[in-house]
């Protein structure tokens, strides 16, 4: 019988070892997981309302539970230094969202989205649709510009077989090829930041899509303003984490005034690369 160097078993006490480092190494990103986690919780099952048992009602539920569930595997991931597994299921999240927005108050939508793979027909129907990020550029899906920024980046560094996805797990060390399952890199503080960013992200759009279906719409908003506020002050931990007592102006200024100018000049590359793609 062969003894092996690793096994798996060694690898998911890893998972859960490494969880719990980073979430007592920096409390406020956890406090705003938590957070995230809790209003998607009360989204699903409290707040929001469906009363006409039209298709699309049933699909947004389905969709808004798949989202919050893809991106807590992927904050669990990402937490436990599995960054591309992270990143994989984060796009899946950011999937849902942008459907979403396709399917309200659509029925015939709801039904492409469950049926796409009855024929070859019904898949260039749901492409020519929903496909991302080309058919969310117009104004009407200005909530979601943001997310086909994050989207690309997970495609690229995460969900695809390119060379991006596997650069974190190798290094050389004195000549030798040292390769993990885990990323291999000290910056984790970037990939735990984006992923926060984008589920907090997801959860605005996903709010801003079902406003008129959601209960007590005040009260909840409200909800959402305290989340904010966590962000913030996770986004000035992880500062700390990278520049220590001398973080530049620039960047505490953008974390007050919830500053998104980098994503936003993101965005247009991105829009004006797909427009040029078409010509």
């Amino acid at each position: 019988m062969n003894i092996f160097t690793n096994s798996i078993n060694k690898e998911v006490e890893k998972i859960g070892k490494n969880f719990t480092l980073m979430n007592n190494a920096w409390p406020d990103v956890y406090i705003a997981a938590e957070s995230i986690n809790s209003i998607f919780d009360q989204l699903i099952t409290t707040d929001l309302k469906f009363d006409g048992g039209q298709e699309w009602e049933y699909s947004s539920l389905l969709m808004v539970f798949g989202s919050y569930e893809s991106w807590i595997i992927s904050y669990i991931m990402t937490s436990s230094c599995f960054n591309d597994v992270g990143l994989m299921s984060l796009r899946r999240s950011l999937e849902y969202a942008c459907y979403l927005s396709k399917i309200n108050k659509s029925n015939e939508r709801a039904k492409l989205w469950t049926e796409k793979w009855k024929d070859i027909k019904m898949r260039k129907s749901f492409s020519n649709i929903f496909q991302i990020p080309n058919k969310y550029f117009t104004n009407k899906y200005s909530h979601l510009h943001h997310l086909l920024v994050q989207y690309e980046h997970c495609s690229d560094y995460g969900s695809h077989g390119n060379y991006e996805t596997l650069v974190e797990k190798f290094k050389s060390d004195n000549g030798r090829l040292v390769v993990s399952f885990q990323s291999l890199r000290d910056n984790l503080q970037n990939s735990v930041g984006f992923i926060l960013i984008t589920g907090y992200t997801i959860l605005k759009s996903i709010i801003t899509t079902l406003k008129d279906n959601i209960r007590d719409y005040n009260i909840f908003d409200q909800k959402f303003d305290n989340l904010r506020s966590m962000i913030k002050k996770a986004k000035l931990e992880l500062a700390k984490v990278e520049f220590g007592d001398n973080i530049p102006p620039s960047i505490l200024k953008e974390i007050s005034e919830d500053n998104n100018s980098a994503l936003d000049t993101k965005y247009k590359s991105l829009r004006d690369k797909y427009q040029h793609d078409k010509k």
